[in-house]
């Protein structure tokens, strides 16, 4: 029942699975055949001596050392023997064996799906058989040795105490890498060799916490492991945008896309993702045009794309087209039902063309699916207060101005706002704290506007 059962499982992994699984381009049928080996092994270890456990174990490039591949098969026979020699008299070491055997065949990677050497979650089910194994030995030889009841019990007893606490202890250890993702890769790189999945995905907990010289780093060190990668690049070409370096994010969006033609491509929604990466650093350079096209060609290769049509409509919007811009604002906005960024630019747009009635239920309803987007209350309190609203308006500016961590231009237009509504005192403090930030920020041309604007506040107001 378990070879019909994992036949089963295989044949539906390999239907499922098909346009991810790694033929022998990748690793060669002797690699493969070498990592299965040694995968055989290091489950057993990894269960009894559980340490140094990650979330991704590479194989190594070239393989695994034939040494190794020896001593595990060298290990295999002599289980394999011992088991097999005694079938009769302890039929349960054969049962155990052979049920961990046929259950870890479809994972083992000889037909390959990803780029893992072996993972934890592939022995949930195989370490039973092992386990049915040793604890009817175990039970076995102690029973032959002692055979007071009371004798028994207590070792029970202090042997479940024991591994209670044993394992609460190493389950306690192991869960704490996992509390943040920077901690569990750096968790993982100490315990892999040649990890480039792991600096991979170190690189984006570093940019999803806009640490990007970090995230550069990991990215760099990720592709001298494995320098064809195209979705690693893409990564570094982000990564680079985000730390202010468009040039050199320009040169590795364009290798990305080399990498994965080279590879077949243009494999479909990556390919169209790092078109419109390329795009947007283009447009951070100011090649508008160059941008658009990039932008368009993200929308052939993946037609339902609001984050394409997005960036259609600022190209256009920066272009003076406010047409264009709002047709794709608001097709973008049609695509994406929660999208806070379509409707606030869309906002913008409106409010910039003297419309800013219209601009504020945009505001409002980037701010409805999400509330802590500080530039759409910030945007939304400027236009309630020339709509005739100013307190409204103040109410939205404050709560703008009170974002972490702060924004010296909120700042300085609750100041403005402050002004306009007479509370000089209140604009005066304001400007105040604006200033010095804009001045720890190296802003220069803010920090003169404020300046000016204090000097403007200190002055006698008008009668």
């Amino acid at each position: 029942p378990l070879l019909a059962l994992s036949a089963t499982s295989a044949i539906i992994t390999i239907t499922a699975q098909r346009d991810v699984i790694r033929i022998s381009q990748v690793h060669s049928l002797p690699e493969r055949l070498g990592n299965a080996v040694t995968a055989l092994t290091a489950y057993p270890l990894m269960t009894l001596i559980p340490r140094g456990l990650a979330p991704f174990y590479p194989i190594p490039h070239g393989g695994w050392p034939a040494w190794r591949i020896l001593l595990s098969l060298l290990a295999l026979a002599v289980l394999s023997s011992v088991v097999f020699r005694f079938r009769s008299r302890r039929q349960y070491l054969l049962t155990g064996w052979l049920w961990y055997l046929v259950m870890l065949l479809p994972v083992l990677g000889i037909l390959q799906v990803g780029a893992q050497a072996f993972a934890d979650r592939y022995t949930y089910l195989p370490q039973i058989g092992l386990l049915l194994a040793g604890v009817w030995l175990a039970g076995e030889l102690v029973t032959e040795k002692f055979r007071s009841r009371k004798t028994l019990a207590a070792l029970a007893s202090l042997s479940l105490i024991f591994l209670l606490f044993l394992l609460a202890g190493l389950t306690h250890l192991q869960t704490s890498f996992w509390r943040e993702s920077v901690t569990l890769w750096r968790h993982s790189l100490e315990c892999t060799a040649d990890n480039d999945n792991a600096r991979n995905a170190l690189g984006l907990a570093f940019t999803a916490l806009d640490r990007a010289p970090e995230a550069v780093a990991e990215f760099r060190k990720a592709l001298s492991i494995s320098p064809q990668d195209s979705q690693i690049r893409n990564n570094l070409g982000e990564a680079l945008l985000n730390a202010g370096n468009p040039e050199e994010a320009i040169a590795e969006f364009r290798r990305a896309l080399e990498e994965d033609a080279a590879q077949g491509g243009p494999h479909g929604d990556f390919a169209a993702g790092v078109h419109l990466n390329l795009g947007n650093a283009l447009l951070v350079k100011g090649f508008r045009g160059e941008a658009l096209e990039q932008y368009l060609t993200a929308l052939r290769l993946r037609p339902v794309y609001p984050e394409a049509e997005l960036a259609v409509g600022n190209a256009f919007f920066l272009s003076g087209d406010a047409a264009s811009a709002e047709q794709r604002f608001r097709k973008a906005a049609a695509m994406k039902k929660d999208y806070a960024e379509a409707h606030h630019n869309l906002g913008c747009l409106l409010a910039q063309g003297g419309h800013p009635d219209l601009a504020v239920p945009e505001f409002q309803t980037a701010l409805l699916i999400n509330p802590d987007y500080s530039e759409a209350r910030h945007n939304l309190g400027k236009a309630l207060f020339v709509t005739g609203r100013p307190q409204d308006g103040l109410e939205e500016l404050r709560k703008a101005s009170e974002t972490q961590p702060p924004r010296a231009a909120y700042l300085q237009t609750y100041s403005v706002a402050l002004m306009k509504s007479g509370d000089r005192d209140a604009a005066m403090r304001t400007a105040k704290r604006a200033l010095a930030m804009a001045e720890a920020d190296g802003n220069t041309t803010l920090a003169e506007q404020l300046r000016r604007e204090i000097s403007s506040l200190a002055s006698p107001p008008p009668r």
